[in-house]
């Protein structure tokens, strides 16, 4: 699982499902889960939000180009298998 978060409103954005490819350290997309934040019936009150949009992370815990061992894909990947 994979998610994005907008850092203004400290919500997530975007949720997806994601395979590790060993071969080239990247991430594979197979399936966007976002809409399920759009259809949930749970919603974050303000009173509970306001925690997540006073926290900070101490400078250097993270940088915003920092690989974490895996990369996001690029581009759509396709089986590359030969029929037998």
């Amino acid at each position: 699982m994979t998610y994005e978060f907008d850092s203004q409103s400290k919500m997530i954005s975007k949720i997806a499902l994601t395979i590790p490819n060993q071969a080239e350290m990247t991430l594979i997309e197979v399936a966007d889960l976002t809409p399920l934040i759009e259809n949930s019936t749970y919603s974050i009150s303000d009173e509970e939000l306001e925690v997540a949009k006073t926290d900070k992370l101490p400078d250097g815990i993270y940088d915003e180009n920092q690989t974490f061992g895996y990369e996001v894909a690029s581009e759509k990947q396709t089986d590359t298998k030969e029929a037998n």
